[in-house]
């Protein structure tokens, strides 16, 4: 006999009885209504929880016809005249008809999210029959979630977009309903307003793509002239900077995705930004094909499919008939996984309100500027509120292509103001002074307020896009509510 740590020996004898029976049917119809040779010997095992009877033949004694015995409508006929249970063929090691004799188990309707891992950038996603499946960040890539009303789409991104937080990635997210993305929560914690209209979406769009030409910038310079880093982890490896992964999150991703402007931004981040650390996910009740043409279907090579409205959804969402037509109907939570070729059936884990109230009650909220910048903005107001380049290089050591990058990007947002002559140098913005937490009334320099500077520099938007430093901070949940 030959068993597994779960089932004891004991236990196993208590199917010998069973076993035998089973024996008997298996000869009989093997021999007397099939016409077929016996099994040449059998053996009791338990796999994984599961008692077998494994009927083993003798390739030796079957010769030219083993394409009779590897037939399913003789594994068919044999679970006919044995009541119905299951009977598999497998040949790996050998002919040989798996029964089996236990009651199969089943996973439980629901898991609760057993709380965050230990290793970084690690997902923790749920179980199968046999273990807890964890998907790293370097396998993620860009993700597809194909999930009906009610079983469990919104709960998935939670389980994503909450373990991205914890990892100190920086976090652009898109919801029309602002449901699932509540901005009273989430403005605060991603480097971005949520946005819920075509316009801020391609707002956030044009903001990744500086993001991505800054990384890019980054490494070149870490190169030094020699060949850059491969990816952000061989990035990370060398800089003495860390570079957080960005994650890009967009429920209901059909209603942006029929804007062809935003479908093109997409299509493009979805081929060249995963090498800069970008992960995209895009969330939706029912796909067609349409709505995942080949241009993209290719790039979005991590599948998460839930219960479905109709097989051709979790067709098009796992890349398979068959197991399109296998989500149907699931429980809400059970899907399947879809990552580096490889199809996994499994019991997402549950992430409750109570547990989402616990992971953001006791958080504060960051400000949208690091200490350096801080200090920046603090010399620019000793300057007369003044940005000079050249004096910031030389007062902090920094390299002049980071300070110009940053002063771009501030001026981008309306944080810093165009100077009184074109050989003048940028202005600081009272909205920046704000940010910076600096009283304006102690500086003798007086800035006028434009409105799109206003809108732009929200204090809920994100530290700039060269900043390193991960916000996974958020308001406490009794001041949101």
């Amino acid at each position: 006999m030959n068993t597994q740590n779960d089932i004891t020996l004991e236990e196993l004898e208590k199917y010998r009885a069973i076993a035998d029976y089973a024996k008997k049917i298996i000869r009989h119809e093997l021999v007397n209504e099939l016409k077929l040779q016996p099994p040449s010997r059998y053996l009791l095992v338990a796999r994984n929880g599961m008692v077998w009877l494994l009927a083993i033949m003798n390739p030796l004694a079957l010769g030219a016809s083993l394409r009779k015995y590897h037939n399913p409508q003789v594994a068919h006929q044999i679970s006919t005249a044995f009541a119905g249970k299951p009977v598999y063929i497998a040949n790996q090691t050998g002919l040989r008809y798996g029964v089996l004799l236990s009651t199969k188990p089943a996973l439980p309707k629901k898991i609760l999210f057993p709380g965050f891992g230990q290793k970084k950038d690690e997902f923790i996603l749920g179980r199968n029959l046999q273990k807890e499946i964890t998907l790293k960040a370097s396998q993620l890539k860009n993700v597809l979630i194909g999930a009906a009303q009610g079983s469990g789409k919104s709960n998935t991104i939670n389980l994503l977009v909450h373990q991205m937080r914890a990892f100190g990635w920086q976090l652009y997210l898109a919801d029309p309903q602002e449901h699932t993305f509540n901005p009273d929560i989430w403005d605060s914690l991603a480097a971005h307003p949520v946005a819920s209209k075509d316009d801020e979406v391609i707002t956030i769009l044009e903001r990744i793509k500086a993001e991505i030409e800054a990384r890019k910038a980054a490494f070149r310079e870490i190169a030094d002239g020699s060949i850059p880093p491969s990816d952000i982890d061989a990035y990370n490896a060398i800089s003495p900077k860390h570079l957080p992964r960005i994650g890009f999150l967009i429920d209901e991703a059909n209603t942006f995705l029929a804007n062809k402007i935003i479908f093109a931004a997409i299509a493009d981040l979805l081929r060249q930004g995963r090498k800069w650390g970008l992960h995209i996910v895009l969330a939706g009740h029912e796909w067609h094909k349409r709505d995942v043409p080949s241009s993209v279907n290719d790039m979005l090579q991590t599948r998460l499919a839930l219960s479905t409205p109709d097989e051709f959804s979790g067709a098009v969402v796992l890349r398979s008939s068959r197991w399109g037509r296998w989500v149907m109907d699931q429980p809400a939570g059970r899907g399947a996984l879809k990552a580096s070729g490889r199809v996994i059936p499994m019991q997402f884990y549950l992430v409750t309100d109570e547990q989402q109230r616990e992971w953001l009650s006791g958080m504060t909220t960051p400000g949208p500027l690091t200490e350096d910048e801080r200090a920046y903005v603090a010399f620019a107001l000793n300057q007369g509120g003044a940005f000079k380049i050249s004096a910031l290089v030389r007062e902090f050591d920094v390299s002049e292509w980071g300070m110009r990058k940053l002063a771009q990007a501030w001026e981008q947002r309306g944080w810093l103001l165009q100077g009184r002559g074109a050989a003048a140098p940028r202005i600081v913005s009272e909205t920046l002074i704000e940010l910076a937490g600096l009283p304006p009334e102690k500086t003798d320099i007086s800035l006028a307020r434009s409105d799109s500077s206003h809108a732009l520099a929200r204090p809920s938007q994100g530290s700039h896009s060269l900043s390193h430093v991960s916000r996974t901070l958020a308001q406490p949940l009794a001041q949101l509510s």
